[in-house]
């Protein structure tokens, strides 16, 4: 197994080398992850719209579109920190694991925040001084 860390996206060559035997150069194109930001949007949206479903229709516009930051952010952070989704290893680099997390994030959405606050941060203000309306 070989682990390599790019220091940023575009062209890069691998070549093993084991004394003074070498592989043949394996050449690699390292691109933005479109479709998985796509995913995690689409989860997110998706998430959030059956939290707004859920909740009988009510809420702010500003509430709605924080559940989807949150679980953008969250999908986000899965894949910089796989061990805090709770994803089997094979979906955790796939779009499917992206929006499966986005989705359940934002359906979960700040009130899973602010209760994770309050239990980390006992001092934390009630659940009334949230500053996004509900």
């Amino acid at each position: 197994m070989v682990e390599v860390r790019p220091a940023g996206l575009g062209a890069m060559e691998l070549t093993a080398v084991l004394g003074e035997l070498r592989s043949v150069p394996v050449r690699l194109q390292l691109r933005w992850p479109w479709f998985a930001m796509a995913a995690m949007l689409a989860g997110a949206v998706v998430g959030a719209f059956l939290s707004y479903v859920r909740h009988g229709r009510t809420g702010s516009m500003r509430r709605h579109v924080a559940d989807v930051l949150s679980g953008m952010l969250v999908a986000a952070a899965s894949l910089i920190v796989p061990a805090i989704a709770a994803l089997p290893v094979w979906a955790m680099p796939t779009e499917l694991g992206s929006f499966l997390i986005a989705s359940v994030a934002a359906f979960l959405g700040l009130d899973a925040f602010e209760a994770l606050a309050r239990r980390v941060m006992p001092s934390v203000a009630s659940k009334d001084a949230s500053p996004v309306a509900k």
